[in-house]
């Protein structure tokens, strides 16, 4: 992958699992760090047009082992918010959040001190968007699952499409588009004149 920079948090993951994120090199990306106490995510910042600055991260919100927990559900929640804060122009979250009880087409959760419910009203609280509206995990005779977010601060998702699961995991593939004005610059390439050859 010569052409993409690498953002990756295998480190802290002692579980051997990780979060990973491939971003193309002309765009420049730089690592973002935040303080929330969330455990496993990548941030990367790319520069827009007329300073203006996209924030993109790859989540996962763990259901079991060492990363699981009330402690990591509410960092996830504050981690959210922090980003709100630091007033990104554009805000790209996406990642594996497992919370199967929140029916997204009403925006409900069960309960209300739950996980689920807390989670949706941090996105309420800073007016995120969130763009999947069909079962991302399918498995066997299980009830298909939205478990896959694509959360952002603007309505600027478009052309979502949702494939078949790569190789042996059960949660779908997606492709959408960003709409966003993502600085080009000039890439210098080696290339031969094959017309001069003899």
């Amino acid at each position: 992958m010569i052409d993409y920079k690498l953002f990756r948090n295998f480190d802290t993951c002692p579980e051997g699992r990780g979060t990973l994120l491939y971003i193309k090199n002309f765009l420049e990306p730089k690592e973002a760090y935040f303080s929330s106490k969330f455990n496993e995510g990548v941030f990367a910042e790319i520069a827009l047009n007329n300073s203006d600055v996209i924030l993109v991260s790859v989540l996962y919100r763990s259901e079991a082992g060492h990363h699981s927990g009330p402690e990591n559900n509410d960092g996830l929640n504050d981690l959210l918010t922090e980003i709100k804060e630091k007033k990104y122009s554009h805000i790209l979250g996406m990642g594996d959040i497992n919370y199967p009880l929140i029916d997204w087409d009403t925006w409900l959760a069960p309960g209300v001190d739950t996980r689920e419910n807390k989670f949706v009203q941090c996105l309420e609280d800073n007016f995120y968007f969130q763009h999947v509206d069909q079962p991302t995990r399918i498995r066997g005779t299980d009830r298909p699952n939205i478990l896959d977010l694509i959360i952002t601060n603007d309505d600027n998702i478009s052309d979502l499409e949702y494939e078949s699961p790569l190789g042996k995991s059960d949660h779908r593939v997606m492709f959408f588009n960003v709409n966003c004005y993502a600085v080009l610059r000039n890439v210098n390439r080696t290339g031969f004149f094959y017309n001069k050859a003899d």
